[in-house]
């Protein structure tokens, strides 16, 4: 071959690299590709901040979240598995968590502050206090949302991924079952708090009627 074959040759397949379509895997990434990758990538980095500040001292930790109505009863090797999936939290004031119709991803567990529930009519329905629960049974039942929920104060919660929980209760059905008791113990006595509510509403209605 000669040289002067050779370089056209060289010049051909320079001109088929810049030219012919790269693979799916090859092809250049444009800058939004790049800036979703940087805000996938900070995200991460903050919910790992958040867990590791989270499990600093687990003992310490596990003692005072065992008395959460939701992790009653849990044993330790439960509690560290949930602790392992938690991201510790602070939520504005006026910020809304949920809105209603909005599918539930994450449960909240309300460390510090207080967060209201309200009808659809934008009245409130219920407050919920520190150790209280967000989104718990819509995390179980797949239904959507019923009405909006925003923060009355500045707020510390722990957030759960559904994706994470279920996650882990692939290999661990009995922690499943677990904290299934404990929504449905802690529904019960949402229940008979309300049930004793519209009986003190009734019997105030009708000492009303009577005067």
């Amino acid at each position: 071959m000669t040289d002067q074959q050779s370089s056209a040759k060289t010049g051909s397949f320079s001109q088929s690299l810049s030219t012919s379509p790269s693979k799916p895997g090859e092809m250049r990434r444009s800058g939004n590709d790049r800036r979703q990758d940087a805000q996938q990538t900070a995200t991460n980095r903050r919910r790992q901040t958040d867990r590791r500040e989270l499990l600093k001292d687990m003992d310490d930790i596990i003692a005072r979240y065992s008395k959460i109505p939701l992790f009653k009863g849990l044993s330790r090797e439960q509690m560290t598995k949930i602790l392992r999936i938690c991201s510790k939290k602070k939520i504005p004031n006026a910020y809304t968590i949920y809105k209603t119709g909005q599918e539930s991803k994450d449960m909240y567990i309300l460390l510090k502050g207080l967060v209201k529930v309200l009808l659809t009519s934008g009245e409130v329905w219920t407050k919920v206090a520190p150790f209280g629960t967000i989104g718990e049974t819509r995390l179980f039942t797949c239904e959507h949302i019923s009405g909006d929920i925003i923060t009355d104060t500045e707020c510390i919660a722990l957030k759960i991924s559904k994706q994470e929980l279920y996650r882990v209760f692939e290999t661990a059905q009995d922690l499943y079952v677990k904290l299934l008791q404990n929504i449905i113990r802690s529904l019960t006595e949402k229940l008979k708090k309300d049930h004793d509510e519209i009986e003190n509403l009734n019997y105030r209605l009708q000492s009303l009627d009577q005067i």
